[in-house]
């Protein structure tokens, strides 16, 4: 989903595929278990408001994936 979809609906819809978890709190959970698996996805403005409640998970991760996230929360 992360490397082919969200690519795809985010370049043709300007959409972003973090955005359509069903979970409660979505924000906080999606982020943190693709962030531990060093998965990238695309961060959605919405994504971008919960960034304080990840940033430690970040903290784990190698510094090129790191870059690509702070890269998109700019």
């Amino acid at each position: 989903i992360f490397k082919v979809i969200d690519p795809f609906i985010n370049e043709n819809w300007n959409l972003y595929a973090m955005d359509f978890d069903e979970e409660d709190e979505s924000y906080l959970y999606l982020p943190n278990a693709l962030i531990s698996r060093e998965i990238p996805f695309l961060v959605s403005d919405e994504g971008k408001e919960y960034f304080d409640e990840w940033k430690d998970s970040l903290e784990k991760c190698s510094e090129e994936y790191k870059k690509g996230i702070l890269f998109q929360i700019g």
